[in-house]
């Protein structure tokens, strides 16, 4: 069937997790985990690499179960910053539309050649491209690190917009967390970018 020089790759991925959509949440002081691990990985990237993921929707954001008392630590600019779990780990995937930079190298995915990507509607998430499309006039080569911004609103977006399912939904804490989440939503577009 194949020829005898036919090349194979086996490749082995980790158990991300559930993606965002369809994980049950204890209650929003873990959303508000998520969004906290979420800017600070963009953050480290944005800062290191001149990195715009450029498609973050609730798909490309995997939770798996952690310790409850596991802390994470990033470093930003010479600073260490620890951040509590609350139980939940995010990992993030999907980066066919991001762009970096690395050495003076930019490599990138020309968004300008796929107007379908500009027109679809229904989603939040369809917004966000066209106002990636926006801020970067088209230009994807253009490091804009206000897209990773946008990615963000939209995460805060589905964390107030009862889009994200709870298990205690009634507590004290959550409240107090769904609050500082729209605290945040209302605020998170004034920022040219996440560092």
């Amino acid at each position: 069937m194949f020829p005898s020089d036919q090349l194979y790759i086996v490749l082995e991925l980790a158990n991300g997790g559930q993606d965002l959509e369809s994980y049950i949440f204890n209650n929003a002081l873990q959303v508000f985990a998520v969004f906290k691990q979420t800017a600070c990985a963009l953050a480290v990237a944005e800062s290191q690499l001149k990195f715009e993921h450029r498609d973050l929707h609730w798909g490309n954001i995997l939770i798996s179960n952690v310790d409850k008392n596991k802390t994470l630590r990033y470093r930003l600019n010479g600073k260490d910053i620890d951040v509590d779990t609350h139980g939940v780990e995010v990992t993030i995937i999907d980066f066919t539309l991001s762009r970096i930079e690395f050495d003076g190298v930019v490599i990138f995915n020309d968004l300008s050649l796929d107007n379908e990507l500009f027109v679809a509607k229904g989603d939040y998430q369809f917004e966000i491209y066209r106002l990636m499309q926006q801020s970067n006039r088209n230009e994807w080569q253009h490091f804009e690190p206000y897209s990773n911004i946008l990615w963000l609103h939209y995460i805060l977006d589905k964390a107030v917009s009862s889009a994200l399912r709870y298990k205690n939904s009634r507590t004290k804490i959550h409240r107090e967390y769904l609050g500082k989440l729209k605290k945040l939503e209302e605020q998170i577009l004034s920022f040219p970018s996440v560092v």
